[in-house]
Order: C-alpha cells, then sequence, then structure tokens
C-alpha cells in the first residue's frame, strides 16, 4: 500500500489524502520492492479526499509506502524516524527505508520553520486512513 498526504497552498492551507494498493506482491515478503512509489504507486483505492485547483501547489508531503496486509500500529514508529533525522539537521526530502516499510517526507523551504508540526500533521493524516480495504 502506499498511503500519501499532501498539503496544499500556500493561501487557505488543506490536506489532500489518497490510498493505493499493490495486491499480492511476494518479493515484499523479504525486502522492500524497488520502483514503490515512483514506477508503481499501486491502484487508487477510493477518489482524492480534495481536488487541487490551478492556483494552489503542494506545500509539504510525506509518503508511507508497506505492504497491503501492514497493520496500522506497524508503520508508526515512522513518525519518529522521520523527526530524528529531521532533528538532525538533514535536508529534505527526508527517505527512510526500515526492512519493509519506506517513509518520505518534503516541505517547502517557505513552511520549513514549522516542518514539524507539519510532518505530525500529515503523519497523522496518512495513518488514519481506512486500514480495512
Amino acid at each position: 500500500m502506499l498511503l500519501v498526504s499532501e498539503l496544499i497552498g500556500p493561501s487557505n492551507l488543506h490536506i489532500r489524502t489518497r490510498k493505493y494498493l499493490h495486491g499480492n506482491m511476494p518479493i515484499w515478503d523479504k525486502a522492500f520492492p524497488i520502483g514503490i512509489p515512483e514506477q508503481n504507486p499501486g491502484k487508487l483505492v477510493g477518489a482524492p479526499s480534495t481536488e487541487t485547483t490551478p492556483h494552489e501547489t503542494v506545500c509539504a508531503w510525506i509518503d508511507i509506502a508497506a505492504p497491503d496486509s501492514a497493520p496500522q500500529k506497524s508503520l508508526l514508529y515512522g513518525e519518529d524516524l522521520l523527526r530524528a533525522i529531521g532533528n538532525a539537521g538533514a535536508s529534505v526530502p527526508i527517505t527512510i527505508i526500515s526492512g519493509r516499510e519506506f517513509f518520505r517526507f518534503y516541505v517547502i523551504p517557505q513552511l520549513a520553520s514549522k516542518w514539524d508540526n507539519h510532518l505530525k500533521t500529515l503523519f497523522n493524516e496518512s495513518i488514519s486512513l481506512d486500514f480495512s480495504k
């Protein structure tokens, strides 16, 4: 699965979320598959939570990828990993592959002073997507 949350702005900031599924991928039992999310985001489940108008842009985003069967609780440590690397002064995007999970976070320079708030908001939006589907 791929969970995507984007902070849309710059005025009237709001969040757009999407969930993609990959189906049965035996490789995921051993390692994180090459090509996800760039070449293979998966199949979109439902519609995006909001649409972007022509005058809006993505100001921050988070990608979380894991096997479709991954329980929500198995992804919770991703926020701590991203926060630790961000606090260490890493430049964005911050990308982590940990076992079978992938976490990536980006924020535009204009919003960088509040990166940790945006990380928390986007991470929580992503993992709150319905895991029963």
